[in-house]
Order: C-alpha cells, then sequence, then structure tokens
C-alpha cells in the first residue's frame, strides 16, 4: 500500500488524556479530533491548568481547499473485538475550510485555546 492511500485510513488525527496517577492510571481518553486532513500538535497547558493551547497545522495538505463540499465513501479493512474482518465505508471530506468551515474558503493554519465554561483548570 502506497503512503497516499493511508491518508485517513484511521480518521482524524486526535488528542488523548492519559493519566500518570489515581486510580484511572495507564487509561486512555480521548480528549480532542482535530478537522479534516490536519495534524494536531503542540498541546500546551497554561501553568494555572485552565487553558490548553493546540496548533492545528497544514490543514487540507492532501487535497487542497475543500471545494464545494466535496467529499468520497472509502470502503476500509475493519476488524471486531473478537478478531473477525468486516468492511466498514465511511463518507469522508475532500480538503479543508478549516478554520471558518465556510464552503470554498481556503484553509489556514491555527493555534486554538480550549478552556472550561466555569474557568476551572482542565487538568
Amino acid at each position: 500500500m502506497n503512503q497516499a492511500s493511508l491518508c485517513g485510513l484511521f480518521g482524524n488525527n486526535s488528542i488523548w488524556y492519559i493519566p500518570t496517577s489515581g486510580s484511572n492510571a495507564g487509561e486512555a481518553y480521548l480528549f480532542g479530533i482535530g478537522p479534516t486532513e490536519t495534524e494536531t500538535c503542540g498541546p500546551l497547558f497554561t501553568k494555572d491548568g485552565k487553558t490548553l493551547f493546540v496548533a492545528i497545522q497544514h490543514p487540507g495538505e492532501k487535497s487542497g481547499i475543500r471545494q464545494n463540499m466535496a467529499s468520497e465513501t472509502r470502503e476500509f479493512a475493519m476488524k471486531t473485538i473478537d478478531g473477525s474482518d468486516f468492511m466498514q465505508n465511511r463518507t469522508v471530506p475532500m480538503g479543508s475550510n478549516w478554520p471558518t468551515k465556510k464552503v470554498n474558503e481556503p484553509p489556514k493554519p491555527s493555534v486554538v485555546a480550549i478552556r472550561r465554561l466555569d474557568s476551572t483548570p482542565i487538568t
């Protein structure tokens, strides 16, 4: 399988939280999912733990601007939890309009600040 075929195989890039102490130490929790055709990187908490900054890099790297809400359906080989094979169809966007999400707008790298509504620490 060539490298281009792997793009999107595992879905969008994501951010995970794994506690290092306490009763949930070592458990993985999905915290966020990046926009289509991007890489989420550089997560950094402020010293008070109330804000998380995340960089959204190279949106639309593979397909460029998402034109007229273009998408395609892809078939993926998957396995059930008992190891049985099955095929799954997914409709995925082609390109990106991040961060405006407006039709035919060019994608732009961004830095996102994440905070709780009640201003308490995230950590």
